[in-house]
């Protein structure tokens, strides 16, 4: 889903998944383009019980920028943001606060299929 800051945004899937880009900016000679992503998880009912862990969160999300560049049309760059830069995004509290309580960050790396 794109998501351009003026509107709120609306709902998460309680179900699956959810990716949402925002800030697309792209160079004059479109050779290089970045965009930031949210990713959420859909809703976790876990059951109730005893349990040795602490409890999982009802949706986990993180939130990273990338960053392309092309040439002659081809993809010849990619980048993803981690933790461990130095610029880490910090996730957009309008899209952390329509996932409701009991969701968590997560590091990028996480959401690696």
């Amino acid at each position: 889903m794109y998501w351009d800051r003026k509107a709120a945004f609306e709902v998460f899937s309680e179900e699956h998944g959810t990716a949402v880009f925002y800030d697309h900016r792209e160079d004059v000679g479109g050779e290089d383009a970045s965009f930031e992503m949210f990713v959420a998880s859909g809703r976790s009912d876990n059951p109730t019980g005893p349990r040795v862990f602490a409890a999982e969160p009802l949706r986990v999300y993180t939130c990273y920028r990338i960053d392309v560049s092309f040439k002659n049309g081809w993809l010849s760059g990619f980048y993803r943001g981690s933790d461990s830069d130095p610029h880490r995004l910090e996730c957009p509290k309008d899209l952390v606060g329509a996932l409701g309580d009991g969701s968590e960050y997560r590091e990028p790396w996480i959401f690696d299929g």
